[in-house]
């Protein structure tokens, strides 16, 4: 059964298919990847807003994917915050959508804190959406999980590597499962560690904000976070009716509900 915040999100695939009255203005999408992942995980969606006529960045964080090289202690939340304010500031950009997947919602969360007048609209996909002064393991559910996380960076991974779980724990199953099981590389595991510290107000700082919410399967880490958010007139709330890995599992819909936002 479609809801009717659903409905909202369907909807915007008349921008793609042609369904749309009105011509809208070339957008800039800069879309950051969650953790264990890279700029791949947008490959799939890239193209289709590119078709729009958008500018689209996928960049990947420093220590992931073919950035995995990079990886060590000295990688930090604020350094992946600093990639990507670099990118805004060195490309000029302006009234920029900016999305954040999983992880990456306290990367963007930092990105709005810290440069606000670049960014139009700022998206979480299925992303952490941190109050000043939380890290990531605040969220992770059940407690018992961050224990075995940070067991794992000490004992197996150099103490500065989180592994990451099975695709599976996403939903995915079956080619796409293993090709994602494939491609995951260990993340930078102080980003995990980090307190996010706003100096402004993170994403309120942005004038719009839009909240994914994916709930196939729904994920206990989540589920404080959107209850709260569901009912906070300050965000535009759409369910999508897929897993975590959006952007993988449906990329024509995720491109539909980012070309839709206006």
């Amino acid at each position: 059964m479609i809801t009717r915040r659903q409905s909202l999100g369907l909807a915007a695939g008349a921008v793609l298919t042609g369904c749309a009255t009105t011509k809208p203005g070339p957008k800039t999408y800069v879309l950051v990847h969650g953790a264990w992942h890279g700029g791949w995980a947008w490959e799939m969606v890239r193209p289709l807003l590119e078709r729009t006529g958008a500018r689209v960045f996928t960049p990947t964080l420093k220590g992931l994917a073919e950035r995995q090289g990079e990886n060590g202690p000295g990688v930090t939340l604020a350094t992946h915050i600093d990639e990507i304010v670099d990118l805004l500031d060195t490309n000029q950009l302006k009234e920029v959508i900016l999305v954040g997947h999983s992880y990456a919602g306290f990367v963007v969360a930092g990105v709005c804190d810290r440069t606000p007048d670049r960014i139009g609209h700022v998206v979480f996909v299925d992303a952490f959406v941190p109050e000043s002064g939380q890290n990531l393991y605040d969220f992770i559910r059940p407690a018992s999980r961050v224990q075995q996380m940070r067991a794992e960076v000490r004992d197996k991974g150099q103490g500065y590597k989180a592994f990451a779980p099975p695709a599976a724990a996403w939903g995915l199953t079956g080619d796409l499962a293993d090709e994602v099981n494939r491609r995951m590389t260990p993340h930078p595991s102080n980003t995990f560690e980090d307190r996010l510290i706003l100096r402004r107000a993170g994403p309120y700082a942005v004038a719009k904000r839009t909240y994914i919410d994916c709930q196939q399967p729904a994920s206990l880490s989540f589920a404080e976070l959107k209850a709260r958010l569901r009912v906070d007139k300050r965000w535009r709330y759409l369910a999508a009716p897929a897993g975590h890995e959006l952007m993988l599992s449906h990329p024509q819909l995720t491109a539909e509900l980012l070309a839709g936002l206006t």
